[in-house]
């Protein structure tokens, strides 16, 4: 199968962007293990695109863009064992489609339903409750395409190769296809209220106890809960506060008919996980231990209550039971996942590391797939144990070394640069960072710097930083010769030469939200 000529890639909020040299859609393993094979003939790095449901730079790449978006589908149904087998590009909407007709559901599922599996499942996203781990927890087994075009069979019958897959997130080969414990199928009855914090803090272990799911929304102002889309659950409310709120939510298996009223719900179980996000946030997720939950919550409520008081996006807190997966975000702890979220293009950096300051005093990870301060102690564990496993990998830095973690204020540019990011005029505030963040930042997006072979894309150097780009047009030279565009779909932002905005030292990023 051939590649075809790359183009530009973009996640779900923008935030993320490449463009790569080539692409492809393989329809069949062995079409994506010869993909694969070629690329690692021609030394080309390698990523997979699903749905692009991640805010973090793990599918940007220069060199072969894989789409799994023709390999999908439930390949196989096993009711007697309650397994299922389905292709790595298969949405999860899909699965629970094909498993209601079989009669079987998956065990827990997050709130979103429409990102790919196997990026979904090796990332570690979960749903909530106090007694159900994340999703990779029911991966029994995978097929992998490893970087050599071989493929690599787990099966299950060796449990710390299975560990090593179960959240990898892309490092281990192409997942070509997943074996998935399942269970009956059954119905949740979903109820949705509001309580003040107080209330919910106080009745925190007895709902997270007696109920299958439980999780809820903290919403600082009554706008908070438009940025989410939640209902107005007013009507249901136990007070009569509208700032400072959670919005409740919990659900539990019945046997009841069906039904739906305005905050009530009966219906099989994937059509009641999931609920509509619109794309205009970027999220910063961490587990908690869960014995560390409320005071946790509570601090973070504090800060945003008295200090960053501009940071409204809602507090999104769940549970999730702890497992064996070696880099999963739960490894052998029960939590609780705290999220904090902020509008593309802001820089509201201060607030984040407030939040990060608060919350590594309770031996947090922190969720892959989100964005994330760089500090995975844990993550640099999990990789090490590697070695001895059968994984041909090509390794992701010079000599197969694992690559430096990001500085913070390229970890900052990576938060900020998202959504609709609009131009601005050069005598309007402009951040400010060093030339090797810079630098930093645009190598961890996998821009293709330095690179030709890609005719639409260019590099320049500018005040000691290398800028992907095009020229800006002449209408646009009050900013200065030497600035450069450089393209986030669906917005542009404007690099600016030191001189002209930054002052020495420094390199001037002009964006606004």
């Amino acid at each position: 199968m051939a590649f075809e000529k790359g183009g530009v890639w973009r996640n779900w909020v923008g935030n993320q962007y490449c463009v790569s040299q080539y692409k492809a859609s393989p329809e069949t393993e062995s079409e994506l293990a010869e993909l694969v094979a070629e690329a690692d003939r021609r030394d080309l790095g390698v990523r997979v695109s699903g749905s692009g449901h991640s805010f973090t730079p793990v599918v940007g790449t220069s060199g072969l863009l894989l789409s799994l978006a023709n390999l999908r589908g439930v390949q196989n149904v096993d009711k007697a064992r309650k397994q299922i087998t389905v292709a790595g590009g298969t949405r999860i909407n899909e699965v629970g489609k094909t498993l209601k007709q079989h009669g079987l559901s998956l065990i827990n599922q997050g709130d979103i339903d429409s990102q790919a599996v196997a990026g979904a499942f090796t990332t570690g996203t979960h749903g909530t409750g106090i007694k159900l781990g994340n999703m990779a927890s029911s991966i029994a087994g995978m097929r992998i395409v490893k970087a050599n075009g071989e493929i690599l069979d787990i099966d299950g019958s060796n449990e710390e190769l299975l560990h090593a897959a179960q959240v990898s997130v892309g490092t281990l080969g192409v997942i070509s296809s997943m074996t998935l414990n399942v269970m009956d199928a059954y119905n949740l009855h979903e109820r949705l209220w509001r309580d003040d914090f107080e209330t919910c803090m106080e009745r925190h272990d007895e709902l997270a106890a007696n109920h299958r799911h439980f999780g809820f929304f903290w919403c600082p102002t009554p706008e908070s809960r438009h940025l989410y889309c939640l209902p107005d659950t007013s009507a249901v409310s136990s007070t009569n506060k509208l700032a400072d709120v959670c919005e409740m939510k919990v659900m539990d298996i019945t046997d009841a008919a069906p039904m739906e009223s305005e905050f009530e719900k009966i219906a099989y179980s994937s059509e009641v996980y999931p609920i509509e996000y619109v794309p205009n946030f970027v999220e910063l997720e961490y587990a908690v231990p869960l014995e560390h939950g409320k005071a946790a919550v509570r601090a973070v409520r504090d800060l945003m209550l008295n200090k960053h008081t501009n940071c409204i996006y809602p507090i999104e807190y769940r549970f999730t039971a702890g497992d064996p997966a070696w880099m999963s975000p739960f490894h052998h702890q029960d939590s609780i996942t705290l999220s904090v979220s902020g509008g593309p293009g802001i820089d509201y950096w201060a607030f984040l590391k407030d939040v990060d300051q608060i919350l590594r005093g309770y031996e947090l990870a922190a969720a892959l797939g989100e964005d994330a301060f760089p500090r995975h102690r844990r993550c640099d564990a999990s990789l090490s144990a590697r070695r001895g496993l059968p994984f041909a990998t090509k390794g992701t830095g010079p000599e197969g070394a694992l690559p430096e973690r990001p500085s913070e204020d390229a970890a900052r540019l990576t938060f900020m640069m998202s959504g609709r990011v609009q131009t601005r005029d050069a005598g309007e505030t402009a951040y400010s960072f060093p030339h090797p963040a810079l630098n930093e930042y645009l190598m961890l997006r996998r821009h293709q710097f330095l690179q030709k072979r890609c005719d639409r894309t260019h590099a320049h150097q500018v005040a000691g930083a290398l800028v992907i780009g095009r020229p800006i047009g002449a209408a646009d030279r009050r900013l200065g010769e030497q600035a450069y565009k450089l393209r986030i779909l669906p917005g542009d932002v404007v690099m600016q030469d030191a001189d002209a905005s930054a002052g020495a030292g420094g390199f001037g990023l002009a964006g606004g939200a």
